[in-house]
């Protein structure tokens, strides 16, 4: 497939405008921060972003982070012009947004953060090793690389699925009639599974991720003719021969195993190596996705974790964590649901206090003194709930209102999105998707307006308007 066959079918299809949170500056300095890196503060990094589409991540990073810089490169040219439009609409002066062939003599300089997200897997694999040597050579000595892609074992099994929208769906329609039909196939086959039988239980868990994404997803994720799954130590060894070092995944509650399932963490004892370690934990999770960390060559990410290198983090608590405190422990469930027990009733304490600050962030420092005996241990349990998935550690704040303000107001970049139809990017940097009076309340949300007056512009009950504000609060889209 040729750079041009790349633009126009992104052209045809465009992908919405959304965010990833896990390609965020604060994020990825954090986990690189644990590991013993220096990484750039957010606030004035550098930022590279290879198949950047509209720049919709960049474009709200530079909105947030003023004083960074960011450029993004992408083969579309009608991709590009969306996402310029939409910068100079916000006034932004600090991101830059070019087209490009990769395989070009691309001249773009140094980068404290190269990000390339859904990119990978879906091109050659001569485009890999490009897209890995770019990100080694524009890469500074300090710098961390973040590479999204698709992961065997767990695409064996999805690629069942792939093969059946292939084969089963007409390939003359246009591509979202396409993905339609690609819907209705799956339905009938889940209709005609045998109950009990494996393939029954892996087409209702395929049905359930193709009920949650978009049509664009879909057609991307599952009709493009160049997609290349590849194991994780398969990635890892291609990344260094470019010059890049695996550091961590920037998903926490993928990293240590011993913050995993006991099943999982005993199997895991044994192996030793880092990149055996997660080889074998992508077998045990039948792992289907990865978010990695890269750093240059030369560089050496330390193998255990320091309390002390939590001195300079922040720490918060989603929003949706359920947390019980008792009078001897504390119960709470991460990202995915799972309870975690907590038996220390000062780690106990901590999570009540950020769970009255949710989701806004707290300094370490603030809850923590690690200079003091005891300090090192309770750092220590910090760091194991965000690698439980619990808590979620950053280099900068994450600044958002912990109750409704009178006058709630968001940032001018949710405004637009909200006008222009678009998912709004929260304070924690995900997409919030809206609905038809969403797009009509985040516009007034300029804080001069209390909730009867919102709702007076709006025609709707008072009720009404609170009942979105408070989803809006819970999703972090408020500012304080």
């Amino acid at each position: 497939m040729t750079a041009t066959d790349h633009a126009e079918r992104y052209d045809e299809v465009p992908y919405p405008p959304l965010v990833h949170s896990l390609s965020h500056p604060r994020t990825v300095g954090a986990m690189a921060t644990l590991f013993g890196l220096a990484p750039t503060l957010p606030d004035r990094a550098r930022v590279l972003d290879l198949g950047c589409a509209s720049g919709s991540n960049i474009i709200s990073l530079a909105a947030e982070l003023p004083g960074a810089r960011f450029h993004g490169v992408d083969i579309s040219a009608s991709a590009i012009a969306r996402g310029r439009a939409f910068a100079a609409e916000l006034g932004l002066d600090n991101v830059t947004l070019a087209v490009a062939d990769l395989y070009d003599d691309l001249d773009l300089g140094e980068f404290d953060y190269v990000l390339c997200h859904g990119v990978f897997s879906w091109v050659t694999p001569a485009l890999q090793e490009r897209l890995l040597t770019l990100a080694a050579r524009h890469l500074a000595p300090n710098g961390v690389a973040y590479f999204s892609y698709n992961t065997f074992p767990g695409w064996h099994l999805v690629n069942l699925v792939r093969q059946l929208f292939l084969r089963r769906t007409d390939p003359t329609l246009p591509p979202l009639e396409r993905v339609q039909q690609a819907r209705e196939v799956l339905a009938a086959h889940v209709t005609t599974a045998l109950d009990g039988s494996l393939l029954k239980a892996l087409l209702l868990h395929e049905q359930q991720v193709i009920a949650s994404v978009s049509d664009e997803y879909i057609y991307h994720e599952h009709f493009v003719a160049e997609h290349h799954p590849v194991y994780f130590e398969e990635f890892a060894a291609r990344a260094y021969a470019a010059g890049l070092t695996y550091v961590s995944d920037a998903r926490p509650d993928f990293v240590l195993p011993e913050t995993l399932p006991p099943k999982i963490a005993a199997a895991l004892a044994p192996v030793s190596g880092t990149l055996a370690v997660q080889q074998q934990l992508d077998h045990h999770l039948n792992t289907r996705f990865r978010w990695s960390l890269l750093c240059r060559n030369g560089l050496t990410p330390r193998l255990t974790i320091e309390p002390q290198a939590l001195a300079a983090l922040h720490v918060s608590l989603p929003r949706d964590r359920d947390l019980a405190v008792y009078a001897d422990r504390a119960e709470i469930t991460n990202g995915d649901g799972r309870r975690i027990t907590v038996n220390d009733r000062v780690v106990a304490d901590i999570l009540a206090h950020l769970r009255e600050r949710a989701p806004a962030s707290v300094p370490i420092v603030d809850l923590v003194e690690l200079s003091v005996p005891g300090g090192r241990e309770l750092a220590g349990s910090l760091v194991g709930l965000f690698f439980s998935g619990v808590t979620v550690l950053t280099t900068a704040p994450i600044v958002a209102a912990p109750q409704l303000p009178e006058r709630p107001r968001v940032p001018p970049i949710n405004r637009l999105q909200a006008a222009r139809g678009e998912a709004a990017t929260s304070r924690v940097f995900l997409s919030q998707r809206l609905d038809a009076l969403g797009s009509r309340l985040i516009p007034l949300l300029d804080g001069t307006r209390d909730i009867a007056g919102l709702a007076a512009t709006l025609g709707e009950p008072a009720d009404v308007v609170e009942g979105h504000l408070r989803v809006y609060l819970d999703a972090a889209l408020i500012l304080p």
